[in-house]
């Protein structure tokens, strides 16, 4: 049944939507198991919590076809991901990085800017852990409350919510909805704009960049993964 459909429609790629895939290795490999037996061939991706690092799983990803992981990072500062609860640690985005980078799977890893707490430097220091680290890519994010959720109720107590605009709360928006004291919107757009031009026109990232639009199939990726995130950063005005 799966190859008929993936035979009909012309799928290709699949991209396996859920809040955390691997909240339960077992259920994964099994998962990826049964697709390599049916010999489904299509190419995925999904993403992964840094906590969940388990090598035997992402080797039987990239065997079922599972390309790149997304990675909630958030901050690169201890103390910020300690504020908001994160409940992990800069070391262990690091290591899931190193990690999926040796059984061949891309890495992207989320950060986001304009957290409660955040000044210039801790955010300067995510943008060079994420240089330190690095990702095959990378996205910056504005730091988003969404109702019913403890970071919306303490933002919303302190007045920090300047947008009431629903549609700028999407999942994928680009639109500062909060400010903090020394953090107007204006200067979050400019620092999101700046740590993406930093991140992607390294000389050693062009580099990488090259190497693999040298293969066709990974040039197809870049097109479509890469690029697609970060174009209008490039080209917008400092």
């Amino acid at each position: 049944m799966e190859n008929h459909v993936i035979g009909k429609f012309g799928i290709r790629h699949v991209w396996m939507h859920a809040d955390d895939f691997t909240c339960s290795p077992e259920y994964v490999k099994k998962l990826c198991k049964a697709i390599i037996e049916r010999k489904i061939k299509i190419k995925w991706w999904t993403n992964t919590r840094v906590d969940k690092r388990d090598e035997e799983m992402f080797q039987l990803m990239r065997d079922a076809g599972c390309f790149m992981l997304s990675i909630g990072g958030e901050s690169g500062n201890a103390q910020i991901l300690k504020m908001i609860k994160k409940g992990t640690k800069p070391e262990h985005i690091k290591d899931t990085v190193k990690l999926l980078r040796k059984v061949g799977i891309s890495s992207l890893v989320y950060f986001l800017i304009g957290l409660p707490g955040e000044t210039l430097k801790t955010i300067q220091e995510t943008l060079n852990f994420a240089k330190e680290i690095n990702p095959d890519y990378v996205e910056f994010y504005p730091a988003t409350p969404y109702p019913g959720t403890e970071f919306f109720d303490m933002v919303r107590a302190k007045n920090l919510i300047v947008d009431v605009n629903w549609d700028n709360y999407m999942t994928g928006g680009s639109q500062f909805v909060i400010e903090t004291p020394g953090m107007k919107k204006e200067k979050l757009d400019k620092i999101i704009r700046k740590a993406y031009r930093e991140f992607y026109l390294r000389p050693a990232y062009a580099w990488i960049l090259f190497k693999r639009a040298l293969r066709p199939a990974e040039f197809l990726r870049l097109m479509s993964f890469g690029f697609g995130y970060f174009r209008r950063f490039l080209s917008s005005e400092n």
